[in-house]
């Protein structure tokens, strides 16, 4: 069984690069002690959800996305993230640290995923929305499907153009959050990714 000390710098070694650069490729899950477990996050009540309203995608900001009718920001707590989004239609451990809950929404194919960590104290913290839906677009109008100019006329020049792998990616920081775009092969936004930047750091130095 592999202590806590080492699944703590195991847990930091995998989001560090999410700070610099604005994040790693969607990495596997990684290892966790045995008798880890997985929280469960509140409780997802229909009497608390918000009502679908018409989104101008000119009145989000950057750490905003609409999902049916619904607007989620990064910035967001955690229960208010979940309680506007609903019941999820499944949940994964954190493809990030393997002992958090992610929440996914939608089919297979479509989907969005929210995953927040829990820190030491016990406290959740909003960590990333990821987006694999293409009707789901971000403040400036950017979905899965959009080309690489689009998003570049969009965002202008990235602060992170990297190959990884099969992956190619433009990261853009926007104040303290991180906007990633990941391609496929003709260059079209194949996901996408909101990540909370300082409430990850705080998740870090709470596993260090």
């Amino acid at each position: 069984m592999r202590t806590r000390k080492t699944v703590t710098t195991l847990i930091a070694s995998a989001l560090m690069p999410t700070l610099i650069g604005c994040g790693i490729k969607n990495p596997d899950v990684l290892a966790v002690t045995e008798d880890a477990t997985i929280p469960s996050i509140g409780v997802f009540s229909d009497s608390t959800s918000v009502e679908a309203t018409i989104i101008n995608y000119a009145t989000l900001a950057d750490d905003s996305v609409e999902y049916e009718g619904k607007i989620i920001s990064i910035h967001n707590d955690v229960q208010t993230t979940l309680n506007t989004l609903g019941t999820p239609d499944r949940e994964a451990p954190s493809p990030y640290t393997g002992s958090d809950l992610c929440y996914i929404y939608g089919t297979d194919s479509a989907y969005i995923k929210f995953s927040p960590y829990k820190t030491d104290d016990n406290e959740f913290i909003p960590g990333a929305i990821s987006i694999y839906d293409d009707k789901v677009k971000t403040s400036r109008g950017i979905g899965i499907g959009s080309t690489e100019k689009e998003v570049l006329l969009a965002y202008g020049e990235p602060n992170t153009e990297a190959a990884e792998d099969d992956s190619y990616y433009l990261s853009y920081n926007i104040d303290d959050i991180c906007i990633r775009f990941i391609f496929d092969d003709d260059k079209k936004v194949e996901h996408m990714r909101i990540i909370n930047q300082d409430e990850l750091l705080k998740y870090i130095k709470s596993r260090t």
